[in-house]
């Protein structure tokens, strides 16, 4: 069982904002599928962690998630409900308020709603720690819901079913444009026009590694650290991330997915894996077509002043994400995904912007990820292509020996 120390602790709450940046990212889809067995073979929360008591047969990786939706649906920090020196600590009123919370969510699901989740924590509580009952009088001076809402991933409409045909009218959110579908093309042609933006298939099997040195700003901790990713054809990756605290560090090795914030290195499983083994592809949205199971336009979108198509995808496994890719250019600028989580979904978007041609591929210097707590964006000043690069980098790294005092 873990027990993680004060600065273990600190260094989750913190980066918790950096570790949605760095481990969940759709549309980097890594170019080789592992077996889904792989990916669920992991430990409970409660074998994993001290004192978890309603959530301790989740997967020990979905603690954090689930964590995190509850901090974005009651507006709160974690000390919230922890004491942030001691997290498996009982102390706080708030704490065993939430087990209780958590209790009554899961019934009211399991016998009024065949255990579908109908009912979350943002259900009542929409971002307040305590959910308002009576309903307020309207404020004739109030103004209108912002046009940015509508285009929000929590605001679009769900996808459509596979095997239903797609809507003709018109979705509702805003900067939304659905026409008739015979004047779209066809998904296939607009991730073939997707393929050539980025340079073609000769172009990109020219391309064996790429090495990205920049900055990462987390703006909800005002936070900005220096970083690098290395990646290499075809599912190998690392990233260095050097915060005020100290460096962090997480990679794929083809086989194994890990990171260590301390000193131990830990190996992680489920979703953190599949997020790991995604963030290895060389550009962002690489072998959409095998990938995804099903893929459907569903209409055009303003993404910052320029008409995209929307696409559906319907991965093996999971929700399905929204890709646009930019009408003119072909290239894929935003992904639209949900955060899957025990207690609910958190939305997110991933923008890719400022291309630049790197040994004749295009990729994006800035990626910028909005979530509900915040934005954070990489920004690389520089992006190299084929540098050597070992297989050994890549590898999760030996626990350092205990220091002697």
């Amino acid at each position: 069982m873990i027990r993680i120390d004060r600065w273990g602790w600190a260094a989750l709450a913190a980066a918790a904002g950096l570790a949605g940046a760095l481990l969940a990212i759709p549309g980097s889809v890594a170019q080789t599928q592992k077996p889904v067995g792989a990916l669920l073979s992991e430990k409970s929360a409660g074998e994993t962690f001290k004192n978890v008591h309603v959530l301790g047969k989740i997967p020990a990786s979905q603690l954090i998630p689930a964590m995190r939706y509850m901090t974005a649906a009651l507006g709160v920090g974690c000390d919230f409900c922890h004491n942030t020196r001691d997290f498996p600590s009982d102390e706080k009123k708030e704490k065993r308020t939430a087990r209780k919370m958590m209790q009554m969510m899961f019934a009211i699901n399991e016998n009024s709603f065949d255990r579908k989740r109908e009912i979350t924590c943002y259900t009542c509580h929409r971002g307040s720690s305590r959910p308002i009952t009576t309903p307020s009088l309207p404020d004739q001076g109030a103004a209108t819901p912002s046009a940015s809402a509508g285009n929000s991933a929590a605001n679009q409409p769900m996808p459509e079913k596979p095997g239903s045909q797609p809507s003709t009218e018109a979705s509702g959110a805003q900067g939304t444009t659905v026409q008739p579908a015979p004047s779209w093309p066809t998904a296939g042609e607009i991730v073939a026009k997707y393929v050539q933006a980025v340079g073609g298939e000769n172009a990109i099997g020219k391309i064996s590694t790429l090495v990205e040195t920049g900055t990462l700003e987390i703006a909800p901790q005002g936070m900005r650290a220096d970083v690098e990713i290395d990646r290499k054809s075809p599912d190998k990756e690392i990233t260095v991330t050097r915060m005020p605290h100290g460096a962090m560090f997480h990679g794929f090795d083809g086989e194994i997915a890990w990171v260590q914030r301390g000193r131990e290195p830990e190996q992680v499983r489920g979703d953190d894996m599949a997020s790991e083994m995604r963030w290895a592809a060389l550009y962002p949205g690489a072998d959409i077509s095998t990938y995804y199971t099903m893929l459907r336009v569903v209409g055009i979108q303003n993404i910052d002043g320029q008409d995209a198509y929307r696409v559906t995808g319907w991965p093996a496994a999971g929700a399905p994400e929204t890709l646009f890719f930019d009408k003119s250019s072909g290239l894929l600028v935003r992904v639209s995904s949900i955060i899957p989580s025990p207690l609910g979904a958190l939305p997110k978007e991933i923008d890719y912007s400022d291309f630049r041609e790197v040994s004749g591929i295009k990729v994006p210097a800035t990626i910028r990820i909005v979530e509900l707590n915040g934005t954070s964006t990489f920004q690389f000043q520089k992006i190299e292509a084929n540098k050597p690069l070992e297989d050994s980098r890549f590898a999760m790294p030996p626990p350092k020996p205990e220091e002697k005092r």
